[in-house]
């Protein structure tokens, strides 16, 4: 008996092994580890394998799909308008092959997802915050209230998934991580039992009709789940899509309710007319409802008009074969025909579309080589008029009477008519707008069937607007750029890539920005050149014109520029407005470009300036030589020769100088030679302090590095204030030195930010920790109240001190406050760790936010482990000379301390606390020196 159950066993799960898995088909609305680049639409999987999942078509810049599913072989989805979650576009059925949509019905409240009930041919859904179980009217899209979720004893629930068995019993899961029975007709929740899962976000469940099991597709994890309808229990299939990150709704598996075994719908149906006869041809099925092979096939019965007219005899041979029926002595008017197969079985599926006639006069037929083209902020519509009837019968192209015309925009569809007959073009000025058109002609019989465009951006000339594309930038003419909303508010849910590109190639694209507003999840990519594989310019969300923006030119051998626009579905912003022309190269032309060098190098030690040339000419650069000049005296540091550049080449030549003398300087980079424009031969100035040769610079680091986004600053809004301690052992041997600048690394910048405000405050202190309470400015030493700059591409954030603090060996607290306006643009990021967010090692606290926090009072919710890198440069103490003064009465009233070179470094009366060890020469009429 053992042996026996043994091999029992061993046939069962044999026979389960040969059963195919269902394909399960759903809409993709969201790739979590793609959020700027989810590719949407419809797909379908394997339910025993949910991570390959297939796109049927990108639908990515159309509107989504929280709630659908399949009924009597149509997918029956509802629609968002594009940009939204809760604004309705219409009901549709999607193609399951191909993904096109067509409108069923413009009615309806916004639903989260959708079940069809069998046994009363009923189509429910979930209304859009998850409280009311709806009907939906599959010819209109309109929808219903049966009821609002609530327990037995009145306790509301939030139902985020439905489904129903053919027997008409409803489940849902919802909120509470629960199956539930519920009663379609109260919308009553009887509990069934937990999930075992935490159940979040929109959800779509759906029967194998086939095998009764129920899957469940659980966006909060994005993972496939089977649910126990006798438990409520869920165990998981798998993670959904190729990296386990898509998030499914309308989840379904093609079902027609029919007898097993009975046939498929016939396929491939016609009509033809003949007087009052009405032939109708179609192809008959060769598999069943279930999609397994016929085992018999009796006949197909024809219906017109709901009543049957007769029945053609088939046989198993016939299937796959083409069959006929004529419908003879036909009343005139119009008529419709439903094919309905038949075998031992009983009746097979059927369209729910019937098959239209007219007998007698026909309406129009369609409209031929119906083309929209976008003019100067016009629509130009032309077509061919239809030359036979609808249907085949009795038809005069010259008795058309009109043409109807359906302009879409968004989700708003307006009808104008073209009450010409003869027309065959026409001019419509709809304003600026995606429009799509359609178009149908019209007789004394009725209405023909309509025929449509693909949508056109309807605009001015001289507009330029976001979009998936190129656009031409013509030589003598001023563009101005928008967003995809024009002169309003950008649409959300948008993903662009368009390059503008110069007409000829002696010229180049130029941009100037004069308005930005973009949400701070929304963001604009500048790349220079003519696709995304070009260098970065840089990545902006702002709410004011970003520095880079300001004044944009190509500087590549295409001379184009690619822009790449990203918005989420939430907030959107006004967007941006730019000025958009080109440049005709100049025959001979080399431009400084950017010009960096160390802003404190030590004295006596090589120093490093680089130096980025571009030749915006024709021709190719020659005998041109680059140099760093100090500017105080005009002394040349070093010199280079420019390489040989063809048109738009860009160059980087590093230049070695020797900073010999200790003091402030002023440097720029110099082109030396001529050409067509000397305005663009020399850098701005940099500033430089070089300091002592035995200075020291401390490099604090973290063990691992992370991107800090609050401390020491954030550029997420425009006041931010921070305070960290750094502990003493970090500095050793620098007791008796003074502190001279800091710098904060940083480890992304996409955005320049030409003026930031800050205050620096410096202290020592025993505390190691922030625990208690931030440190009052009041008990620190201010050093710093000014501005810096940072510009996109740079490595750190140097901060220059204004009073030098001297250092006595204990922990360093530095606390930073930022606060300017148009400094809240992101794109900067700083080097440090997060830290393990352990109490105890709470040594920094920050806030952020207008008003974010007194210098002098506690700031934050509590003390952070994270902790920002930061370089701190010492130098020695100064001479022992602290103060000269000059008797400003007298004749020589100007007294000057200068280095031995003749350089001035200090005025008269001023502090000379500053000045590093050397020997000075002092000026002056009377000095008195302390």
């Amino acid at each position: 008996m053992k042996h026996r159950h043994i091999i029992l066993m061993l046939m069962g799960i044999a026979t389960l092994s040969a059963v195919a898995s269902p394909i399960i088909y759903a809409y993709r609305n969201y790739q979590y580890d793609a959020r700027e680049a989810s590719v949407c639409g419809p797909v379908s999987m394997d339910a025993a394998n949910p991570a390959q999942v297939t796109l049927i078509a990108d639908q990515t810049r159309r509107g989504d799909c929280y709630a659908g599913t399949y009924y009597n072989y149509k997918w029956y989805a509802q629609i968002t308008l594009n940009g939204t979650q809760s604004s309705v576009e219409g009901l549709y059925s999607i193609d399951l092959a191909t993904g096109e949509r067509t409108v069923v019905g413009r009615s309806g409240s916004q639903l989260n997802d959708m079940a069809f009930d069998y046994s009363s041919g009923t189509m429910y859904g979930i209304r859009n915050g998850n409280t009311h179980l709806m009907t939906v009217n599959l010819t209109t899209g309109a929808t219903k209230s049966v009821g609002a979720f609530k327990k037995a004893d009145g306790t509301s629930l939030y139902v985020l998934a439905i489904a129903a068995t053919t027997g008409g019993i409803m489940y849902g899961v919802a909120t509470d991580d629960c199956l539930y029975a519920i009663d379609t007709a109260t919308a009553v929740c009887t509990p069934v039992g937990p999930l075992g899962v935490d159940a979040a976000y929109t959800q779509s469940m759906c029967f194998d009709y086939a095998t009764g099991i129920l899957y469940w597709a659980n966006n909060g994890d994005y993972v496939l789940y089977t649910i126990n309808t006798d438990t409520g229990s869920a165990t998981s299939v798998g993670r959904i899509g190729h990296t386990g990150y898509d998030s499914l709704n309308s989840l379904f598996i093609p079902y027609i309710h029919v007898a097993q075994g009975a046939p498929d719908r016939v396929s491939q149906r016609a009509v033809a007319i003949d007087g009052n006869q009405v032939t109708l041809t179609w192809t008959n099925p060769v598999t069943d409802a279930q999609g397994t092979a016929l085992n018999s096939l009796t006949g197909v019965r024809v219906l017109r008009d709901n009543e049957q007219v007769g029945q053609v005899a088939l046989s198993l041979v016939d299937a796959g074969q083409t069959a006929t029926f004529t419908d003879t002595d036909v009343p005139q008017g119009h008529h419709t025909y439903r094919l309905v197969p038949v075998n031992d079985q009983g009746d097979g599926g059927t369209d729910t579309d019937d098959v239209r006639a007219t007998v007698g006069p026909n309406a129009p037929g369609t409209v031929s080589g119906f083309t929209a083209t976008a003019g100067n902020n016009v629509a130009l519509l032309s077509w061919t008029p239809p030359t036979a009837g609808e249907f085949g019968g009795p038809f005069d192209p010259a008795e058309i009477t009109r043409y109807v015309v359906r302009r879409t925009r968004g989700a708003s569809t307006s009808m104008f008519y073209v009450n010409n007959g003869a027309a065959t073009s026409f001019t419509d000025k709809p304003g600026f707008g995606w429009c799509s058109y359609t178009i149908a002609a019209e007789n004394e019989t009725g209405l023909g069937p309509a025929t449509g465009t693909g949508a056109i951006l309807v605009k001015p000339d001289d507009w330029i607007v976001m979009h998936n594309g190129e656009a031409v930038v013509d030589n003598d003419v001023d563009y101005t750029f928008y967003d995809a909303g024009g002169t309003g508010y950008y649409p959300n849910a948008e993903q662009d890539t368009l390059t503008l590109k110069p007409a000829t190639s002696n010229a180049y694209v130029t941009v100037r920005f004069t308005d930005f507003a973009l949400d701070s999840y929304d963001h604009l990519q500048v790349f220079d050149g003519a696709d995304t594989h070009a260098p970065l310019i840089g990545r902006f969300s702002a709410t004011s014109v970003p520095a880079e923006l300001e004044h944009l030119s190509a500087r590549n051998s295409t001379g184009a520029l690619t822009f790449v626009f990203y918005s989420d579905i939430m907030t959107a912003h006004r967007g941006w407005t730019a000025a958009v022309s080109t440049v005709t190269k100049p025959e001979n032309d080399v431009a400084v470009t950017r010009f960096t060098t160390d802003g404190y190098p030590l004295a006596t030690r090589p120093a490093a300036g680089v130096v980025e040339v571009l030749n915006r000419g024709v021709q190719p650069s020659q005998d041109r030589n680059i140099q760093i000049v100090e500017m105080n005296s005009g002394r040349i540091l070093a010199e280079a020769p420019v390489p040989r550049l063809s048109s738009m080449e860009l160059a980087e030549i590093t230049l070695t100088y020797q900073p010999n003398t200790v003091g402030d300087f002023e440097l720029a980079a110099r082109l030396t030679g001529q050409d067509d424009d000397a305005t663009n031969d020399q850098s701005a100035t940099v500033a430089q302090c070089v300091v002592p040769a035995d200075s020291k610079r401390v490099d604090v680091r973290c063990a691992t590095t992370q991107d800090l986004l609050v401390v020491p600053m954030s550029f997420m809004s425009d006041e931010s204030i921070s305070q960290t301690i750094y502990p003493s052992e970090h500095f050793d041997g620098n007791a008796g030195l003074l502190l001279k600048m800091l710098s904060y690394p940083i480890t992304q910048c996409t955005v320049t930010y030409p003026v930031v405000p800050l205050q620096v405050w410096v202290c020592e202190t025993e505390q190691t920790l922030l625990t208690d309470g931030s440190l009052p400015a009041s008990q620190m030493t201010k050093v710093m109240d000014g501005v810096v700059s940072v510009t996109s591409g740079e490595r750190e954030l140097v901060i220059g001190l204004d009073h030098e603090f001297e250092y006595h060996g204990g922990n360093l607290a530095i606390m930073v406050h930022k606060n300017g306006t148009a400094t809240s643009n992101q794109g900067v990021q700083f080097a440090g760790d997060y830290g393990d967010y352990r109490p105890e090692h709470g040594w920094t606290r920050f806030a952020s936010g207008t008003g974010a926090g007194d210098p002098d009072a506690t700031f934050g919710l509590s003390a952070m482990s994270l902790k920002p890198d930061v370089t701190l440069l010492f130098i020695p103490k100064p001479t022992a000379v602290t103060e000269v003064k000059s008797d400003a009465t007298g004749r020589n009233g100007r007294t000057g301390i200068f280095t031995l070179d003749g350089r001035q470094v200090r005025r008269a009366g001023a502090d000379a606390s500053g000045l590093s060890p050397g020997i000075y020469i002092v000026d002056g009429h009377k000095v008195v020196v302390h």
